[in-house]
């Protein structure tokens, strides 16, 4: 009996091992072949889990087109929520929608049935973003005490997702450069609404008096950029930027944001593909 026992154990060993393989495998990146030259259809998936007086929620766009276009867009909004599925797998074609109902089923049992402060404890979705030359969209999230953003643009028809880098002419390098540095100092120094009056906005202040904060030209190949759209002649172009804070202001999003009118930028940047 003993050794029927183990072999059923290491069977399901082998069988929770190969659903793991699986449910890694959903996570690769998508290489697809398409053109999308119309709106890719989109809802958001929007749901709380409440543990008594607390309330928790969790808001992501689930692109819903029918077409590849969704594996590259849903992709990074998977890799976000799934990031804690240590000791749950699901299949490597299963739909954003049925993923996140695992999701929500997770949460509720680690934050209300074992009463645990940990993984995501919010996903709120900013905007999406569809127009004729691009579609992407910007998430804030917090895990574990910590604020992060994931901001996507993805050209199309092919569905390739530009960074700031692919924007820069030749010979404009150095101007870029100076104009984000400048906007990245600013947008350090608007945290300071996120800080209450008294000591510890104080030791704020004289960080930032003494702190240069600056962009790296390699950064503009990683750094993760989204173009908000206010109107048919009014886009922001957004680019994000982690940047380090000192000891006890981990409640702040270190993922800063610098937002500037991308009409503005048209003399230092190759925008003919994201505004008209």
């Amino acid at each position: 009996m003993e050794q029927i026992i183990k072999k059923s154990v290491l069977v399901l060993s082998c069988i929770a091992f190969i659903a793991c393989n699986d449910s890694k495998k959903s996570t690769e990146k998508p290489v697809v072949n398409v053109s999308i030259t119309s709106g890719v259809s989109h809802d958001i998936l929007n749901k709380k889990v409440s543990c008594g007086d607390k309330n928790y929620s969790f808001s992501i766009p689930n692109f819903t087109s029918q077409t590849d276009a969704d594996k590259v867009l849903n992709y990074n909004i998977t890799k976000l929520i799934t990031q804690d599925f240590i000791d749950l797998t699901y299949q490597k074609d299963a739909s954003l929608n049925s993923i996140y109902e695992t999701f929500l089923n997770r949460r509720e049992r680690v934050l209300c049935e074992e009463s645990k402060n940990e993984g995501l404890l919010d996903v709120k979705t900013i905007f999406v973003s569809d127009t004729e030359k691009f579609i992407g969209y910007e998430l804030e999230f917090t895990r574990n005490d910590h604020k992060g953003r994931v901001l996507k643009t993805f050209l199309k028809p092919d569905m390739k997702e530009i960074k700031l880098a692919d924007l820069i002419p030749e010979g404009k390098e150095y101007d870029v450069l100076t104009i984000f540095n400048a906007n990245l100092q600013q947008a350090v120094a608007n945290l300071i609404t996120d800080i209450p009056t008294g000591e510890l906005r104080d030791k704020f202040i004289v960080y930032l008096n003494n702190t240069a904060f600056q962009f790296d030209p390699e950064d503009f190949k990683t750094c993760d950029l989204s173009f908000q759209v206010n109107s048919k002649i009014s886009k922001n172009l957004r680019l994000a930027k982690k940047v380090d804070l000192p000891k006890g202001f981990e409640f702040l999003n270190n993922t800063v944001v610098i937002e500037i009118d991308a009409y503005q930028l048209t003399h230092y940047l190759k925008l003919s593909n994201i505004i008209e």
